[in-house]
């Protein structure tokens, strides 16, 4: 039927029903394949909308410019259309609008990128957090990235499609080859650790007149930005953390759990399990060097192997684990059943000597992406976390390392500011 032949009749009829007299409206129209309808309504006003919208779908059926029946004015479908046009097959409407709401909302504070790089680089200076090469390998990233935004936009202008398109600009020396895919981490790593701290402390230093800490950005762009697996030859011994989460269910259930200190230490802060455990745990000053307040762990000269200092972070699984088993490091009689342990789990012969720890450090630096950090707290240089564990396992093991928790247990009464042999 053509458009102008479609005519939809409103017409209002009376019925009886049970004795009483009954007022409606009916619409009679044709449908898609023009076989005649009725279609009845209570109203009048029910009854003309209807018609009204079989007239815009008659007129709409095969062309291309359709009328529609909407609250938007004519401006807003006009904005909507070129949208679409914009997006073309790439995105829908909804995944551009979802993606511009995660990371374009309004921020506590606009900060544009050349201040906020000044901020970041002088906090990272000023904490002594990293080491002065590690310093200037940040401020040749960030000046680069900088110099690739000459427009020095606001940082809830750059997304995640802005610093991928930066890291694929990167050249390798020679000036023509993509950069490596080492080049290419390291770089992500420097940016992701920047892009945090805008989430999380953007603001809170002597700039801001409050001191108050204002986040610059509501969410990092590099969060779904791949990293690349790289294999290297002569990497450390690890287990996965499949295997490190069956080590402890079994350490756990082992002796009612009296080893879970000593193997959580190893597993989840990469202290020595020769002198270094042996030395912790016969501190007379155990108690305060094990800092559940300060969520740290002091490593003192005498303790370490290398006759240096560190501190390492008591990470939420661990504080959850030592909670759990309140025992001490090194029960008596510990090393037989430290050794049926390692026996089991094929850690207990020169390959697996270190094999926690080099777990520690391996999925410590995988999670939080710094390389310096994970330097600090684990005693090695910077040099040989690079060459031997950046890059060994994956974020997504990492991560799944540090949620490892305990099983439901009944809180066991004893000291574990007890010494070994106690």
């Amino acid at each position: 039927m053509s458009q102008e032949a479609f005519k939809p009749q409103t017409y209002q009829f009376s019925y009886t029903k049970n004795g009483t007299k009954y007022s409606a409206w009916r619409v009679r129209y044709e449908d898609k394949k023009g076989r005649k309808k009725l279609r009845q309504f209570k109203t009048e006003k029910e009854a003309k909308d209807f018609a009204d919208l079989e007239v815009i779908n008659a007129k709409n059926k095969d062309v291309r410019l359709r009328n529609i029946v909407t609250e938007l004015t004519k401006a807003q479908v006009q904005e909507a259309q070129d949208a679409f046009n914009r997006l073309g097959k790439a995105y829908t409407l909804t995944e551009a609008v979802d993606y511009f709401l995660k990371f374009h909302r309004k921020a506590d504070k606009e900060m544009p990128l050349n201040e906020a790089v000044f901020r970041y680089t002088e906090i990272r200076e000023q904490d002594g957090s990293v080491r002065p090469r590690t310093l200037k390998q940040i401020k040749s990233t960030l000046g680069l990235f900088k110099a690739y935004f000459p427009q020095n936009p606001n940082l809830s202008e750059i997304g995640t499609p802005d610093v991928e398109a930066f890291l694929k600009s990167l050249k390798a020396k020679d000036g023509t080859t993509a950069a490596t895919k080492k080049t290419w981490n390291n770089y992500h790593s420097d940016l992701n650790q920047f892009f945090d701290y805008c989430c999380e402390s953007g603001g809170t230093d002597k700039h801001d007149e409050d001191n108050l800490k204002k986040r610059w950005i509501m969410a990092n762009p590099c969060e779904n930005i791949k990293r690349f697996i790289i294999k290297k030859n002569n990497t450390p011994e690890t287990i996965t953390a499949k295997q490190a989460a069956d080590l402890m269910k079994y350490v756990a259930e082992f002796k009612e759990g009296r080893l879970v200190p000593y193997f959580a230490l190893a597993l989840f802060t990469g202290i020595r399990t020769g002198d270094e455990i042996v030395k912790l745990a016969n501190h007379p000053n155990l108690g305060s060097l094990i800092n559940h307040r300060t969520k740290k762990i002091l490593v003192t000269p005498e303790i370490s192997k290398t006759n240096s200092q560190r501190k390492i972070t008591i990470q939420p699984v661990l504080a959850k684990w030592l909670k759990a088993y309140p025992f001490p490091i090194l029960p008596v009689n510990a090393d037989r059943d430290i050794s049926t342990i390692r026996e089991k789990f094929d850690i207990n012969n020169a390959r697996g000597r270190d094999i926690l720890r080099h777990t520690f450090i391996s999925h410590h630096v995988a999670k939080f992406g710094s390389v310096g950090r994970t330097a600090l707290e684990s005693g090695n240089t910077e040099h040989i976390i690079k060459k031997h564990y950046l890059e060994h396992v994956s974020k997504r093991q990492g991560l799944a390392f540090f949620k490892i928790e305990p099983p439901a247990v009944e809180n066991k009464v004893v000291d574990f500011k007890q010494a070994a042999g106690n």
